[in-house]
């Protein structure tokens, strides 16, 4: 990768959990680590854990690079968990207007049905469901010439046919709850697009990371948050990222960080603690853009 038509960020992400008594063990899994590959490097990543720990990295079935922790003894009522990362990231350059109109058949013949099973299959959050056949049969979500074309034509419906509203859905919602409300958040827009693509037998995966959706030189974020959208597997052109909440086909500001079936699977932070009784849970999420690699922290006290 050169750094030619690249966007260098910088992202720190704070999560801090508040327990109402103090807990005495934490054993957690965390996905913050952003991927690494043909149009993203990551060029520096660091945790920090309070109280001090050494999470151990491991990679899981999907390839992607987290870290379990399991910490001790605590003997605290809270625990915070910073992640510091530089990434470059390179436009893609496939020439997706030029896509074949022929690739349903592609598809059809080329797919290796049991390679991409988990993400042809359905999972705890997206499945087939009686909601969605009446969102796509009132929306008229049907495949078109290509599946590209079909797949950036439902993103653009789901788009505007459904509200986004942060806090009308919950980390736990199903798809049907977005579905039957017309309003939700990334993650819900995410599922159903995603349940639209293995519906047409396309290879369809859940991607979370961030979103400098206007990125100038210099500038700083305090208040970013987590974001998700799907890549499809199309022949000839590999994965694709579609983002139907903003109806944008992923580039280069976008940050990607896990890939999984759904939401289940790459949540940022997950496992158990033992003790705490009622908990809280606080982020904060701080991005920097910039057009050259840049060796200073430009991030340095912007959650102070």
């Amino acid at each position: 990768m050169n750094g030619l038509d690249c966007n260098y960020f910088q992202i720190q992400h704070e999560t801090n959990f508040s327990y109402e008594f103090p807990i005495s063990r934490a054993t957690m899994l965390l996905h913050l680590e952003p991927l690494s590959d043909a149009h993203q490097q990551v060029l520096n990543f660091e945790i920090e854990i309070e109280p001090v720990a050494n999470p151990v990295l491991v990679t899981d079935s999907f390839g992607n690079r987290c870290h379990l922790l399991d910490i001790q003894s605590i003997n605290r009522s809270s625990l915070c968990i910073t992640s510091k990362a530089e990434v470059m990231i390179q436009n893609p350059t496939a020439a997706l207007n030029d896509f074949d109109q022929s690739s349903w058949d592609k598809i059809n013949q080329s797919v290796d049905r049991i390679q991409y099973w988990d993400f042809l299959s359905p999972s705890r959050r997206v499945y087939d469901c009686p909601q969605l056949k009446s969102f796509m049969a009132e929306s008229d979500i049907q495949p078109l010439n290509n599946p590209y074309v079909s797949l950036k034509t439902a993103a653009k419906i789901i788009n505007q046919n459904l509200r986004y509203e942060p806090g009308s859905t919950e980390v736990n919602s199903r798809m049907e709850d977005c579905l039957e409300q017309r309003s939700g958040v990334c993650q819900d827009y995410t599922h159903i697009l995603l349940a639209i693509g293995r519906k047409w037998g396309i290879p369809s995966r859940y991607m979370s990371g961030y979103l400098h959706l206007y990125p100038e030189d210099g500038q700083i974020i305090t208040d970013g948050v987590s974001h998700a959208w799907c890549e499809f597997f199309l022949p000839d052109l590999g994965w694709i990222g579609i983002d139907a909440t903003n109806n944008l086909v992923a580039d280069n500001r976008y940050i990607r960080v896990s890939v999984g079936r759904d939401y289940d699977d790459i949540a940022p932070t997950k496992g158990v603690v033992y003790g705490g009784g009622k908990s809280s849970l606080c982020v904060n999420i701080s991005l920097a853009h910039s057009s050259m690699e840049n060796s200073d922290w430009l991030l340095q006290g912007a959650q102070q």
